[in-house]
């Protein structure tokens, strides 16, 4: 079984942002840090943030909005209604959506809630100064990850998320633009 490591295309779309301050105003530092951190949903607090694309270094406006993107240190996906149509129920079990509409689209960020080790055995964290910088290598063991058509670790500190084939096929499938999938895993710097 083939994993892959899923990274946004922002050099086309830029960067999907929410208002931090709003955010961090109504979740509370301290829940926004565990939820980035750990698998606690957080649709309870949650509010439709409004949202938007900011533009690519160099550029004055986003021409065109992605079908999925990610949103922050990327372990969290964000999708259109074409997106969420073809992958709202495969990735449903595995975490939760929540509503941020943006520059007059629906657009809904999904909080990954599947965590999975890495395989010490086969992994390898690059360390300078004592702080993890990146990874030398990173792999999973299958029986960990089968199943699980997305998943974050803390191997990588929660800066990437991981996908499986079925998820790769319907990316292509449905040609859902505004994302790479990449067979290396490896992220440096973090």
């Amino acid at each position: 079984m083939s994993h892959y490591r899923i990274k946004a295309d922002k050099d086309t779309y830029g960067w999907f942002e929410l208002d931090m301050e709003k955010v961090l105003k109504i979740l509370g530092r301290k829940t926004y840090s565990k939820f980035t951190k750990t698998d606690m949903s957080i649709s309870e607090k949650w509010d439709d943030f409004d949202a938007r694309f900011e533009p690519p270094d160099g550029e004055v406006v986003v021409s065109d909005h992605p079908d999925i993107t990610t949103w922050g240190t990327s372990c969290r996906l964000v999708l259109n209604n074409k997106a969420y149509d073809v992958l709202g129920s495969v990735l449903s079990p595995y975490g939760e959506f929540l509503s941020a509409p943006c520059e007059g689209q629906q657009y809904r960020v999904f909080n990954c809630r599947t965590t999975k080790p890495a395989d010490e055995s086969k992994s390898e964290r690059k360390i300078v100064d004592g702080l993890q910088e990146g990874i030398i290598s990173l792999d999973f063991n299958p029986k960990d990850i089968a199943g699980s058509p997305v998943f974050k670790t803390d191997f990588d500190l929660f800066r990437s998320l991981y996908c499986d084939e079925r998820f790769k096929s319907l990316v292509e499938e449905y040609g859902l633009k505004g994302i790479e999938i990449r067979d290396d895993l490896e992220t440096s710097p973090l």
